[in-house]
């Protein structure tokens, strides 16, 4: 999925890529937003290349950088415990990456 980003800012860096909240952020935004997250991930989360990541999070602009900055197998924040759980073993994920409740 960081192909497909990567290729929208080269041709397309200007252009709005998603509206968020009346926010409208760029395909070179997203792409610099994106490399921060796998940065982070790589950095702070231990992930390396191929490395899967569990993603769960409602959808909004963090849950889209991460879709585009790693191989994410998606979960649903209201999911059942034991439903999370067989996706984070099936999927050989290494690291997962949970929103906080407010």
């Amino acid at each position: 999925m960081f192909y497909n980003v990567e290729s929208a800012a080269r041709c397309d860096s200007d252009k709005t890529a998603i509206q968020y909240f009346g926010t409208a952020i760029t395909y070179g935004s997203l792409l610099e937003q994106v490399k921060r997250m796998a940065g982070y991930l790589q950095h702070d989360g231990g992930v390396t290349p191929g490395d899967r990541v569990v993603l769960c999070r409602q959808n909004c602009q963090q849950y889209l950088m991460a879709c585009h900055a790693r191989s994410c197998a998606r979960t649903n924040p209201m999911w059942r415990a034991a439903e999370f759980e067989r996706v984070v073993r099936y999927s050989g994920a290494c690291v997962a990456f949970i929103a906080r409740r407010s």
